[in-house]
Parts: structure tokens; C-alpha cells; sequence
């Protein structure tokens, strides 16, 4: 019997693998992951595949230096500890790195790789969204990410959910864009349509989970499937979760399928 798993998450970073073969999908981790974990768990069957890798990371000495390592206190009176660490190390690594960084809801269903080098993509008609990020490493994509961290740095909040995540990187991106507005293209940030990463809105997340008609007149990249709201949701047989989970994460469909509908 395999160790238990997060098969959601295990899922969408099946999918993201799947779908870009030649890139890298590198896993953090800032917490330590146990021997069983790593030989029993969803992971082990997530680390046969040559291009994920799984890495620890420890966030105080990852952020030494930089502009946001004064607010890490911040992070032990944190009321979402969790997210807003994420919140942090997200931006953080791709100001150190460059790429693509993925929420671990996040199904990807077609590569990325055609896309610009730096773009956010919307959440709605007027926000845009932290799930899904692409900064380079060159002088657009550093100048975002380092103009992101100083504004987590001043205005890093540790009681509310979102303020440090889409808001932040609204404040950034916004300036950028020519009209003052979300534009299509906001100074080298191009800022794609929610419909081609999150078609469905928060709103409307049970229609994953349920046989329902779900039908959109673009070809996304990816879904979001929202887990802060369906963590605890059942899967039905036939909907749009188990299609996707099927086709995008086989692997992880078949060790944990129960999870899925099947």
C-alpha cells in the first residue's frame, strides 16, 4: 500500500512535467520531507521522471541578503504561515533564477514554452492573479520581481490571505502598463487572458468536481482547481477533474485513483 499523498498536488506537478519534458520542474520544499515520504509517497513515483526534482529550501538563509530578508520574523505571527511563505519564496526564486513558477492547483494541459519570456496572467476582466508567474532573468523580468520584493518588504501583511500574493503583484505590474490600466502589454510584462489560465472563476470551482457541461471558446494552458475551496471536495465520476487527471497526471490517476472519480 503506497504512504499517503496529496494527490492534487501530485498531480499537477505530474501534468506540468508531462508537458514540458525538455525543461525542469523543480519542487520545493521549506519544511524537511521524511526518508518514508521520499521512498513510499506519491514523490517517489513523481522522482522517476528525469525532469522533476524535488529541493529543500531554507527560507532564512535562501533570502540572506535580499530585500525581504528583514520581514521573515513576520512570517512566525503569520495567521496563513503557509501561504504567505509561498507568497515569498515564489517571487524570490524567480528574482534569483528566472522561469515559471506553478501553484501546486494548477493543471497545465499544454507547454508553455511558446509563450513570452515575462507575463502574469489575469484572474478576471480586472485583476491579475499569483497562481502562474514567468519572469526572466533578464532586465524586465529582474526589474518586476525586485520591484515585488521591495513591496512585499514594506508592506508585508501577516494577517490577511491575499494582500501578499495578487495584490503585490498587481502594485508592481500596474505602473508598467501604458494607459494605467491592465493592458495587453504593460513594458515588456505581457498580460495574458484569464481564459487561457483560469477559465473557470473562483466562483464556479464545483464545476470540476461535478458532471457538469463546461464549455470555453479558447484553448487553455492550464486550469486552476482553487484547493483553497475544494480541498475537501469530492471528485464524481465523468467530470472535468477526472478527464484532466487522466489524460495530464496518468501516473498518479492510476496509484491514487479513488481520489480522482475512477
Amino acid at each position: 500500500m503506497a504512504a499517503p499523498c496529496f494527490g492534487h498536488i501530485a498531480c499537477s506537478i505530474e501534468a506540468a512535467a508531462r508537458t514540458h519534458p525538455k525543461r525542469e520542474v523543480y519542487v520545493l520544499f521549506s519544511a524537511p520531507v521524511s526518508e518514508n515520504v521520499l521512498k513510499r509517497s506519491c514523490l517517489a513515483k513523481l522522482l522517476q521522471f528525469d525532469n522533476i526534482k524535488a529541493a529543500r529550501v531554507h527560507i532564512d538563509m535562501y533570502a540572506k541578503g535580499s530585500t525581504i530578508e528583514p520581514i521573515l520574523l513576520d512570517l512566525d505571527e503569520s495567521n496563513y504561515p503557509i501561504q504567505h511563505t509561498s507568497d515569498i519564496l515564489r517571487i524570490l526564486t524567480l528574482n534569483k533564477w528566472g522561469g515559471i513558477y506553478l501553484d501546486t492547483d494548477m493543471i497545465v494541459v499544454k507547454s508553455l514554452d511558446e509563450l513570452p519570456p515575462n507575463w502574469v496572467a489575469k484572474q478576471s476582466d480586472f485583476s491579475l492573479a499569483s497562481g502562474i508567474l514567468s519572469f526572466a532573468k533578464d532586465e524586465v523580468g529582474r526589474n518586476v520581481t525586485k520591484r515585488i520584493l521591495e513591496l512585499l518588504s514594506q508592506n508585508f501583511d501577516p494577517y490577511d490571505w491575499i494582500a501578499n500574493g495578487p495584490y503585490i503583484v498587481q502594485n508592481a505590474v500596474l505602473p508598467l502598463c501604458m494607459t494605467g490600466n491592465i493592458s495587453e502589454n504593460c513594458n515588456g510584462i505581457k498580460i495574458m487572458p484569464y481564459e487561457l489560465f483560469y477559465p473557470l472563476h473562483y466562483s464556479l470551482w464545483k464545476f470540476f468536481f461535478r458532471v457538469e457541461t463546461f464549455s470555453t471558446t479558447e484553448s487553455p494552458y492550464s486550469y486552476h482547481m482553487w484547493n483553497y475551496l475544494s480541498s475537501a471536495e469530492k471528485i464524481e465520476k465523468g467530470s472535468l477533474y477526472q478527464v484532466l487527471a487522466k489524460k495530464y497526471c496518468p501516473s498518479i490517476y492510476e496509484l491514487y485513483g479513488e481520489d480522482f472519480g475512477m
